[in-house]
């Protein structure tokens, strides 16, 4: 086309419009969102959020057999042990709550039958006879199960020689000489003595006890009632419990506390007897007695919380692992050291 002007003229072509209809679009969705952007204002960082639902982690021990020779913290109410290793010395104050428990007279003789039993193979036999011939001990084999086949009623057996042998001379020749029989070995899941009674109940239970009841009824016994498959470490644990009640009379466990041996172990560790002595003379087993311990911790577990377990918990550990208990307690150590005889003399 030919400009009025003169010269040559330009006319827009069909694809300059189009392009520039883009470009117009394209600033204008710009425009569009800057907008938005400014009325929402600025917007800060977004983080993970947590869950809305709160999770709990519940862990299940495993079920085993309780072992009450080795089971409960000090400091709680109710079931020996573990030591805690402190990194520094801690004192503490526990009181011990009376407790009721089964007794010789809430517990009365009421045999129990034995329960279900394997067999018993030659071999267990033959070591119940080695350790009557070594250490003057009897076990009872008749109504009591040792384990389900040869090898564990070898080994269940041959644990009770084992407890025996680590233990000093004068321990063993102690309670071998015992004016109510020689120490004699039970081993069930009932806590059943060698009569059929269950002064704790029906269930497994390791216990010392210096009387049982039958149907010939009340008698003196020198006998340990041990969970089949009890360790050597908690077989020797209730040896030095009927080691401990050596001296005191039928059923009198209790009159051990106000002994020289066990006033002399309470004064060294921080146990302290509040109970009176009429108190501790009326009692039978101590569970209703009151105790003050004011030593550092030292178990895990006790199955009770009082001197006497203590006691044998720590006499156990002097003889099986010395240099253990040097380090959680140097005061029982040297207790031991001084008072327990690891001679024949």
């Amino acid at each position: 086309m030919t400009s009025p002007k003169g010269g040559t003229g330009w006319t827009p072509s069909r694809g300059f419009w189009l392009g520039l209809a883009v470009v117009l679009l394209f600033a204008l969705v710009l425009v569009s969102a800057g907008a938005l952007a400014a009325a929402r204002g600025p917007q800060g960082v977004v983080r993970p959020q947590s869950s809305p639902i709160p999770v709990e982690v519940t862990v299940v021990p495993p079920k085993v057999t309780p072992d009450p020779d080795f089971s409960r913290p000090i400091g709680d109410p109710e079931p020996q042990a573990a030591a805690v290793e402190t990194a520094a010395p801690v004192s503490s104050s526990i009181v011990q709550s009376p407790a009721t428990i089964a007794s010789s007279w809430s517990a009365g003789p009421q045999p129990a039958p034995a329960g279900p039993a394997s067999a018993l193979q030659p071999g267990a036999g033959a070591l119940a006879q080695q350790a009557a011939e070594r250490f003057g001990v009897r076990i009872v084999l008749e109504g009591q199960d040792w384990g389900p086949d040869g090898l564990s009623q070898e080994a269940n057996i041959g644990a009770v020689i084992s407890a025996m042998d680590r233990l000093p001379l004068r321990v063993t020749s102690s309670v071998i000489a015992h004016p109510h029989g020689p120490l004699t070995f039970v081993s069930n899941q009932q806590g059943r003595t060698a009569d059929g009674w269950q002064p704790y109940g029906g269930f497994p239970i390791a216990f010392y006890t210096n009387s049982d009841q039958g149907p010939a009824g009340h008698r003196p016994a020198n006998e340990v009632v041990l969970i089949t498959g009890s360790s050597d470490l908690s077989i020797a644990h209730e040896v030095l419990h009927a080691y401990s009640f050596r001296e005191v009379g039928l059923d009198r466990y209790v009159l051990a506390l106000l002994g020289d041996e066990m006033r002399s172990f309470m004064a060294a560790t921080g146990w302290r007897l509040l109970s009176s002595e009429e108190e501790v003379r009326n009692s039978w087993d101590g569970t209703d007695l009151l105790f003050q311990y004011e030593g550092p911790p030292v178990w895990q577990f006790l199955s009770r919380q009082e001197p006497v377990e203590d006691y044998a918990n720590s006499f156990a550990l002097f003889f099986y692992d010395p240099a253990t208990l040097k380090r959680v307690s140097p005061d029982r150590y040297e207790w031991f050291l001084r008072h327990a005889a690891t001679d024949g003399g």
